[in-house]
């Protein structure tokens, strides 16, 4: 105990992160996060268009400290974990022309969707991980959603609001008191 004294918070936070399981796409949509996802990875304007996205996110993390990229794309990779492995979400409408119809998450649902997620990519260790990159409490979750939305990296309905990320639960007791070990069964 001892030695994780010495390393302090700030080194078990990224031993953690280095530790941790990337899914094998995980840096591909960390890529798609920043260009848009354009079928065409050959064309110009795709090009053009990742320029434009990384520009918009280098600009964004230039001017807004706070937040280093892992917070970023920890929460982008969040939502799609609540879209597509947990389900969460309501399915707009399609529009012709609008390509494929997109599951609505809630920002009680993105909330519960990082608590999990972090959860599952570091273990007991997510809180501290998640504080190391400025995330401390649901609303600095919104803090970066509202930053992603307002460079177009996200979107939101009109009946969002940032206040829904607000108090959504304690992350002491969320990631600590309520945190389960399932120890497997043996035969």
């Amino acid at each position: 105990m001892e030695a994780l004294g010495r390393i302090g918070v700030k080194g078990i936070a990224q031993w953690a992160y280095n530790k941790v399981t990337v899914p094998e796409n995980a840096a591909s949509r960390a890529i798609i996060l920043t260009s848009g996802g354009y079928r065409s990875h050959t064309s110009r304007g795709y090009q053009q268009m990742a320029s434009d996205r990384r520009a918009a996110l280098a600009a964004l993390l230039h001017e807004n400290r706070r937040f280093p990229l892992d917070a970023y794309l920890f929460v982008a990779e969040s939502l799609r974990y609540a879209q597509e492995v947990l389900g969460m979400g309501r399915v707009s409408p399609f529009r012709p022309g609008m390509g494929e119809p997109e599951r609505h998450v809630t920002g009680q649902e993105l909330c519960e969707a990082v608590r999990l997620y972090a959860m599952e990519q570091f273990g007991l260790l997510a809180r501290l991980v998640l504080a190391h990159w400025g995330i401390r409490s649901t609303s600095d979750i919104g803090d970066v959603v509202y930053d992603l939305i307002a460079i177009g990296e996200m979107k939101k309905s009109d009946t969002d609001r940032r206040e829904d990320f607000d108090d959504v639960f304690d992350f002491e007791e969320a990631f600590d008191r309520q945190y389960e070990i399932v120890v497997p069964q043996l035969r």
